[in-house]
C-alpha cells in the first residue's frame, strides 16, 4: 500500500480533546497508525491528512485553499492515480475529488464511505442498574430537533433532556438509568451519542434527516437500533412504548455483539481495509 507523504501543515496536534472525555486518538490518527502498521491490499495511495484538526486549528478558505493546491498538486505530478482518505469533520475534507475514495464520519456528502464516529469508551451501563427514565439526551443545540426534544419532553417524568455540553458524569447517569438513549443529528447526520449508546449498552434511538449507517449491508441496524425521522420526533413516545419487553431484551443483546464486531476504532479500521480489497466487486466506482 502506498502512503502519500503529507506535509506536517496538514497533520497538526488537536489543540484540545473533543468530546470532553476524550483520552486518546480519534478515528483520523488511529487510523494513520493503523495502516502503517497494517497497510491494506488496494492500489489506491492512502492520503493521511488529519483534516479535522487541520481545519479547526487553521480555519477560514485559507486552509481549503492550501489544501486544494496540495491536492492538485499531487493529481498533476500523478497522473490517473487515485486515493483514499480517512475524515471525522462533519463537512467532509472540504475538498471533493472524484479521485479520493473518502470515508466518512459525519455524514454531510453522500457520495463518502459512512464509517462510525467514535470517541473514547465511557463505562458500560451495568446489568441490574435501575431504569429511572424511558428515555434521555444531554448534548448542545447544533440542530433545531435538539431543541424540539427539550420543548417536547420538558416536564415528562419519564425523559431527562438536558441542552448542555461538557457534563461528563451527568451525561454516564444519565444513560445509566435510561431504557433508550436520544440520539439527535448535530451539524451532520451522525452523531457521537449513537455509538456512545451502542457502546455503554443503552438501546439507541437514532433521530436524523438522513441516516447515516456504516457498514450496513454486514449490520444489521434494525435489531439493535430505533430510527426515527427529524419531522417525526413527535412519534418517539409512542414508537418506545410500542416496543415490547421482549423485543427490548433483543436489541440490548444485540448491542454487545455489534459493538465489538464494527463499532471500535481497531473494527472500523479493519472494515475499511476489507471495503478497500473488495472494491472491484463491492460496486464502488470512484
Amino acid at each position: 500500500m502506498e502512503i502519500v507523504p503529507v506535509p506536517d501543515f496538514f497533520r497538526p496536534a488537536a489543540e484540545k480533546p473533543y468530546p470532553a472525555h476524550q483520552g486518546g486518538p480519534l478515528i483520523e490518527q488511529f487510523a494513520d497508525a493503523y495502516f502503517r502498521a497494517n497497510p491494506a491490499r488496494t492500489g489506491r495511495a492512502y492520503l493521511p491528512v488529519f483534516w479535522t484538526d487541520y481545519h479547526v486549528s487553521i480555519g477560514g478558505t485559507g486552509g481549503v485553499t492550501n489544501l486544494q493546491y496540495f491536492i492538485n498538486t499531487l493529481k498533476y505530478r500523478n497522473p490517473g492515480r487515485k486515493y483514499w482518505t480517512v475524515c471525522q469533520l462533519d463537512g467532509g475534507t472540504l475538498v471533493p475529488d472524484p479521485d479520493i475514495l473518502v470515508f466518512a464520519a459525519g455524514g454531510n456528502n453522500y457520495f463518502d464511505i459512512p464509517i462510525p464516529l467514535l470517541c473514547s469508551p465511557h463505562p458500560v451501563a451495568p446489568q441490574d442498574s435501575e431504569k429511572k427514565y424511558l428515555a434521555s439526551f444531554i448534548g448542545k443545540d447544533t440542530h433545531p430537533v435538539r431543541a424540539d426534544l427539550f420543548r417536547l419532553f420538558a416536564g415528562n417524568p419519564d425523559y431527562a433532556i438536558f441542552i448542555s455540553s461538557g457534563n461528563v458524569p451527568l451525561f454516564r447517569s444519565l444513560m445509566h438509568q435510561s431504557k433508550f438513549a436520544l440520539c439527535p443529528q448535530g451539524r451532520c447526520p451522525a452523531t457521537f451519542r449513537l455509538y456512545e449508546a451502542i457502546q455503554m449498552g443503552v438501546v439507541p434511538v437514532y433521530i436524523s434527516d438522513h441516516f447515516w449507517l456504516p457498514f450496513e449491508n454486514k449490520a444489521d441496524w434494525k435489531s439493535f437500533c430505533v430510527f426515527v425521522k427529524s419531522s417525526e420526533i413527535g412519534s418517539i413516545d409512542s414508537v418506545l412504548r410500542g416496543i415490547s419487553d421482549e423485543e427490548y431484551a433483543e436489541m440490548k443483546r444485540n448491542l454487545k455483539e455489534v459493538h465489538e464486531r464494527f463499532f471500535t476504532l481497531e473494527k472500523t479500521c479493519g472494515m475499511i481495509a476489507g471495503i478497500l480489497e473488495d472494491e472491484g466487486s463491492a460496486g464502488i466506482d470512484k
